[in-house]
């Protein structure tokens, strides 16, 4: 998302580090302002780079929250610095107005002449160029650095895994909020004065275009870009005798060829001058110190020595959520996964319920009713999963069977009912909190984060509160590499089971259909969830990918005791994969029991033939 309100945190750092180093306003002075604490200047660089920060974090607790599309975003924090520049230019109490602030003490100024001033400040600058670099560099390699390029490809499907997109886009708003600050705070202390032209819109843009340039996703390229237009279309042409004798001229060449290098760079290097770094995986097992043998290599020497016989089932993968194996394996051995009894649907229910179901239930779906308008897309849907168990949803198209899967995972409110997962009420509950609980879901079109790795897919999917602090990449990046190497020894396990370990590497965009069906299983499994809502999985795929993702959808459940929910159209699929089968139709389930038994039901014929095929099919 394009941040333009960048400039405006820098005037905020600016202006708060001038009235924080200047004397109090007199009445006998030219200029009017606030505060005027004459602190030393690195408590007021503290203060502008905490000032900025405040405004990022009010700025984006407004528009973040929103889910505004990029272009609107852009828009709205583009408002944001004229709405500033207009306040601050017309208000002439808080900043002087218009003619903004002069005299602005420098740091060191009488003790340096001006020569080694700008050495000095120089180094200074160059200093903390480096630490933001540093910081930067941090960031982007750690945990939650990985996890914001996730968010930026697709924060829907974060969410399914225990992510909150909202807080990690609101961290990187106001770290980059409190780096503007410092620019400003760091500008205001050179220059000793500071005004609203000195923030006009064409600073975005030009600030905007070094990024453009260099590349977005690469740190090395918005400073190369910094210097090329810098250097050839800021100081080369104040060189110029017709350019420097003329400030207008000057200015308009400036821009111009800052625009001609801007559309040259879009034209044929989209993704900037240095493109965004791949493959940053490879190299967090050695950083980490960690050196380990993937358990499909372990395997096949056993199975050299004999060790292994060969209907011996794949090692799984250990879950990394013990609390939630727990739980589930404990629900599963007090219900036994229990047939059509062990589910209480609405019409056509095959049983009453037992008394240990509702204690064993892994899901219950109570009442859930949704309208749109005027159309009830779901009414009043009630049935149970036996924890442990695997439980096909069928029923034509527009029968409500993603309707009931969003309401479900969170991702759209019921107008009525109740969601209860493992025992809690979570109707009430956000996609993310369900997921970080156990539940979690896939989408009819296969929803991975295309400029990850395939690696990289599994780490973000992993849980990791913990790891995916802020502050733990940058303060303990060692620490943090060492936990990500233990984390990627089980990401390389889970690629060797569903067969994606030839393209772990590859970017998750790159795949085909089938395969990126195959990531969206290996990142159930990284996950540690209980309980999968599996919307359409075989959508896209073609025959031969088909029975692999079948067999994997059946190692999720058998070998690994994920509760599954399958919404699927294939009968012979549902047939082969789920012992109980539930018949939607109008928003209600009309029939429960196997496909077999469906098939004689009236009721199921005619919601998924219609009236003419149901008579056909009992001629």
């Amino acid at each position: 998302m394009l941040n333009l309100a960048y400039i405006g945190f820098m005037a905020a750092g600016a202006y708060t580090t001038a009235v924080l180093v200047l004397p109090k306003a007199t009445l006998a002075g030219a200029a009017s302002y606030v505060l005027g604490l004459q602190w030393p200047f690195w408590a007021g660089m503290l203060g502008g780079i905490a000032a900025a920060g405040a405004l990022a974090l009010v700025v984006g607790l407004v528009v973040l929250g929103r889910r505004l599309e990029a272009e609107y975003f852009a828009i709205l924090t583009l408002v944001v610095v004229i709405a500033m520049s207009t306040v601050l230019s017309t208000q002439s109490g808080l900043f002087n107005g218009v003619e903004g602030l002069i005299n602005i003490p420098q740091p060191f100024g009488q003790q340096l002449t001006t020569t080694s001033y700008g050495t000095w400040f120089l180094l200074m600058v160059a200093a903390f160029a480096v630490l933001v670099f540093v910081l930067a560099y941090r960031v982007q390699r750690s945990p939650f650095g990985r996890l914001g390029r996730a968010v930026r490809e697709d924060e829907t499907a974060v969410q399914v895994f225990g992510k909150d997109p909202f807080r990690a886009k609101l961290k990187i708003f106001v770290l980059g909020g409190m780096v503007a600050g410092l620019a400003g705070a760091l500008t205001v202390l050179y220059v000793g004065a500071f005004a609203p032209a000195s923030w006009a819109v064409g600073e975005t843009v030009f600030a905007l275009s070094c990024i453009m340039v260099g590349g977005s996703g690469n740190m090395f390229g918005g400073a190369l870009a910094s210097a090329i237009i810098v250097t050839l279309f800021v100081q080369v042409p104040s060189l110029v005798h017709v350019a420097a004798s003329n400030p207008e001229v000057l200015a308009e060449v400036q821009v111009m060829a800052t625009a001609i290098l801007l559309i040259v760079v879009m034209r044929w290097r989209p993704d900037g001058l240095l493109g965004e770094p791949v493959g940053l995986v490879a190299k967090l097992a050695r950083r980490g110190g960690a050196a380990r043998q993937p358990a499909a290599a372990a395997a096949a020497a056993e199975a050299a020595v004999g060790a292994e016989a060969p209907s011996k089932q794949p090692r799984m993968v250990t879950v990394l959520r013990p609390d939630l194996a727990a739980a589930a394996s404990g629900a599963a051995s007090g219900a036994g996964l229990a047939g059509p009894a062990g589910l209480a649907g609405s019409a056509g229910s095959a049983g009453a319920a037992g008394p240990d179901t509702a204690a064993a239930a892994a899901l219950e779906v109570r009442g859930l009713t949704k309208r749109f308008g005027g159309v009830t897309a779901v009414d009043d849907c009630s049935f149970r999963l036996p924890a442990g168990g695997i439980v096909g949803l069928v029923g034509p198209n527009g029968s409500g069977k993603s309707t009931v899967v969003e309401m479900i995972s969170g991702f759209l409110a019921p107008d009525g009912g109740h969601v209860l997962f493992r025992g809690r009420d979570v109707t009430r509950w956000t996609p993310s909190h369900r997921a970080g609980a156990g539940l979690t879901r896939t989408f009819q079109s296969a929803r991975i984060w295309a400029r990850l790795t395939v690696t990289e897919n599994l780490l973000v999917a992993a849980p990791g509160p913990g790891r995916e602090a802020l502050w733990r990449g940058v303060l303990r990046p060692r620490a943090t590499a060492r936990t990500d190497a233990r984390i990627l020894g089980a990401a390389e396990d889970t690629l060797h089971e569903v067969g994606l370990w030839p393209v772990r590497d590859q970017l998750a965009g790159e795949l085909s259909g089938g395969q990126k069906r195959l990531l969206e299983f290996a990142r159930i499994v990284m996950s540690g969830a209980t309980l999968a809502l599996l919307d359409e999985p075989l959508a896209g795929v073609n025959p031969v990918m088909a029975d692999t993702i079948v067999e994997q959808i059946r190692q999720l459940n058998t070998a690994r005791g994920v509760t599954v929910l399958l919404v699927e159209h294939n009968l012979k699929v549902v047939s082969a994969l789920c012992p109980v089968v539930l018949a939607m139709d109008a928003g209600k389930i009309v029939a429960q029991g196997t496909v077999q038994s469906l098939a004689s039901s009236r009721s199921f014929a005619e919601a998924y033939l219609g009236r003419r095929g149901s008579r056909a099919a009992e001629d």
